[in-house]
Formats: structure tokens, C-alpha cells, sequence
């Protein structure tokens, strides 16, 4: 019977024992589960913080390419392509020497005159629409656009691919320049509008 009691109390104080771990490792559990979840929610606060700065990050590139081009399209305007190109490429141009280059400068007739009551919004709808013409034609005469200046035009022939054909080429586009403008003037007349020349 000795035995049967003391075995009894073995497996009580075993019990004990185990109902005392049980405890112990469920409060670990417990603990664990709880920093977890914190750390899930810190998580998933990092991924979309991540989110967030990725969407920034695609808005910005999307802003950067925009005036990238903005940036190409004002140096296009400014300078020969090829110039542009090669300080695209390299940051800088070499400069070159011409033997025979033909260069076309024009300016509005009575441009003064008539803008001086224009709003600048409409003026500068104008001027692009006349320089946006003279583009296309000196494109069409193998002619070389180098800048514009307020009401004036600047283009060159023999730049900066050579050729023996440019003084007729700059007068050509010089003479669909005028034809153009012409147009232009009669179109605006018959509206009633004052126009340039």
C-alpha cells in the first residue's frame, strides 16, 4: 500500500510538474504570438510605406522623363540635331568649319504694329503656327533651323551636312516663306483680322 501512495504522490507532483510547464510554455506562447503580430503589423506598415514610396518613386520618373523631353525638344529647337545629339551624348560639341554655308534670316513685317493690343496667349499661338510652317519648309529644303528670336527666324543651308546646293535652297524656302505668309495674311484679312507679313 506504501508503494501505491508513494507512487500516488509521484505522479501528483509529476502532474504538478507538467500543469507547471503547461503554464510556463503556454505564457511563452502567448508571448510569442503577441510580439508576432506586432511584428506582422510592423510589417505590413513597412510594405505599404514601401508601396507608397514605389508609387513616388514611379510619379517622379514619370515627372523626370516628361521634362526630359521637354528639355530634348528645347535643345532640338535651339540647336542643329546633330549639335544636339552630340551634346547629348557627349556633354559637349566640337566645333566645325564651313566653306560654303547660306544662311536665311527673316522677320515679320508689321509684327510690332500688330501685337501691341494681341494677348500673349494668342501671340504665342501665332508665332508657333508661322514657325512651326517655316520648320517644315526648311526642313523640305534640306536647310538646318538655328534659332528663333522674338518675331525672327534663322535658318542655315550647308550645315552641318555639306552641300553646293544650299544658296538656291535658302532662296527657295525664302520664296515659299513669303508665299506662305502671304496666305496667311489674306486668310486673316478676310476675317477681318490684322495680320503680319
Amino acid at each position: 500500500w506504501k508503494f501505491f501512495e508513494r507512487r500516488q504522490k509521484q505522479l501528483i507532483k509529476r502532474k504538478e510538474e507538467l500543469e507547471k510547464q503547461v503554464a510556463e510554455a503556454t505564457v511563452e506562447i502567448r508571448d510569442q504570438n503577441t510580439k508576432l503580430e506586432t511584428f506582422n503589423v510592423k510589417l505590413q506598415e513597412q510594405s505599404e510605406e514601401l508601396l507608397q514610396q514605389n508609387d513616388k518613386l514611379e510619379q517622379s520618373n514619370i515627372e523626370i522623363n516628361k521634362q526630359k523631353d521637354i528639355s530634348e525638344k528645347l535643345l532640338l529647337n535651339i540647336l542643329p540635331h546633330q549639335t544636339a545629339e552630340e551634346l547629348k551624348k557627349t556633354g559637349r560639341a566640337v566645333a566645325r568649319k564651313y566653306q560654303k554655308v547660306s544662311v536665311l534670316f527673316s522677320d515679320l513685317k508689321g509684327f510690332t504694329k500688330v501685337t501691341e493690343n494681341m494677348p500673349p496667349e494668342q501671340l504665342v499661338v501665332e508665332l508657333d503656327q508661322c514657325f512651326l510652317a517655316f520648320d517644315e519648309i526648311v526642313e523640305t529644303h534640306n536647310l538646318e533651323k538655328i534659332k528663333t528670336m522674338g518675331d525672327g527666324y534663322m535658318c542655315a543651308g550647308g550645315i552641318p551636312n555639306r552641300n553646293d546646293t544650299n544658296p538656291v535652297d535658302a532662296v527657295l524656302a525664302g520664296l515659299e516663306m513669303q508665299r506662305f505668309m502671304a496666305h496667311l495674311a489674306k486668310e486673316k484679312k478676310k476675317k477681318g483680322e490684322n495680320c503680319w507679313e
